[in-house]
């Protein structure tokens, strides 16, 4: 009997390790230069969310310190193809 619920356990646990990328989703504002305070950021990803629902795209907003010489359009690119982001 210990022996099924220890398996069965497990498995449940394994399930849910599973699960979690599905629900790790990738945050719509991205403050990797600590422009904004934690509730401006809070702010501005619900306003992100507000502004990307019912219209089959997400608004993303990205602080940086450098871009690396690159042209602003190209940099946006990159970022949003390395990342994967979308919808």
């Amino acid at each position: 009997m210990k022996k099924k619920l220890f398996s069965l356990l497990t498995a449940l646990v394994l399930c849910l390790l599973c699960a979690v990328p599905a629900f790790a989703e990738m945050p719509l504002v991205m403050d990797t230069y600590e422009l904004f305070k934690p509730e401006a950021t809070a702010e501005l990803e619900q306003k992100a969310q507000d502004a990307s629902a019912g219209h089959g795209v997400n608004v993303y907003l990205l602080t940086v310190s450098d871009i690396g010489g690159q042209n602003v359009r190209e940099f946006a690119k990159d970022w949003y193809r390395n990342y994967d982001l979308g919808y």
